[in-house]
């Protein structure tokens, strides 16, 4: 029930994207006057991994990989008729796909978001905390330009694989200590050292969506050392969601 109420909250906050078009501020250079993505983009992938100085000079292949994914799907053939604007259109994309891309993205976002807080909170802890703070996250008005924005594409899935790794690092954190005390069979020591590995996978993966991102993981990390240390000493107080949700703030 949670999850669903977090799906329809999501899509109805941010349901007017699917009107939203491309404009000139970036999407135009990254992804409807493309050069790359004019014709066969998906041979073209390999460009953005072997120019070293970027496109553009901006070197973040994964996430020109993700859009030309999108512009394959996005093409409008010869002579079509702009759903939008009604006029008939020589060539390019339909940023429908686009925006309906990044509202996906956000919406594995906050339900990771909901995930990651659930697990801060604690076993028996009630879900509602949880559901109040992936809910804020997902109805911020911060998260109004990655999510409308086709160009904002890059904000989402760096978000995306940032909350995977953390979800990850939780896990192996949470298993580590079972193991320490003798309390963990050989299958999940194994789970726990894959953790440990997603969470450094994660943070590299991320830095390939999103150039500026990696000076946050120094913030996040040492935050959530102290919010273990919080909620490890004073599980059950009334101001532990406060806690969790001050991990998440470092990646904002």
């Amino acid at each position: 029930m949670a999850i669903v109420l977090l799906v329809i909250l999501t899509v109805v906050t941010f349901h007017g994207v699917f009107r939203n078009g491309f404009i000139q501020m970036d999407d135009d250079v990254n992804i409807y006057k493309n050069r790359y993505f004019v014709e066969a983009p998906l041979e073209n992938v390999g460009a953005f991994w072997s120019d070293l100085e970027g496109y553009e000079h901006l070197w973040v292949p994964l996430t020109y990989t993700v859009w030309a994914v999108l512009a394959e799907m996005a093409a409008l053939p010869f002579g079509s008729v702009d759903g939008k604007s009604g006029d008939v259109v020589m060539a390019g994309f339909d940023s429908t796909v686009f925006h309906a891309a990044n509202l996906l993205m956000h919406l594995v976002a906050t339900l990771l978001c909901f995930t990651i807080l659930r697990r801060l909170l604690g076993k028996g802890a009630t879900l509602w905390p949880a559901v109040a703070g992936a809910a804020l996250f997902a109805v911020h008005p911060l998260h109004v330009e990655p999510v409308a924005w086709a160009t904002g594409m890059k904000d989402l899935l760096s978000t995306v694989f940032i909350m995977a790794a953390i979800l990850a690092y939780l896990r192996a954190r949470e298993d580590g200590g079972a193991r320490s005390s003798g309390r963990l069979p050989v299958g999940k020591v194994l789970v726990a050292e894959a953790g440990t590995s997603l969470l450094v996978i994660g943070v590299i993966l991320s830095l390939f969506f999103k150039e500026l991102i990696g000076a946050g993981w120094f913030g996040a990390l040492a935050l959530g050392w102290y919010v273990a240390e919080v909620l490890r000493r004073t599980r059950g107080a009334p101001w532990y969601g406060v806690a969790a949700l001050a991990y998440l703030a470092a990646l904002l």
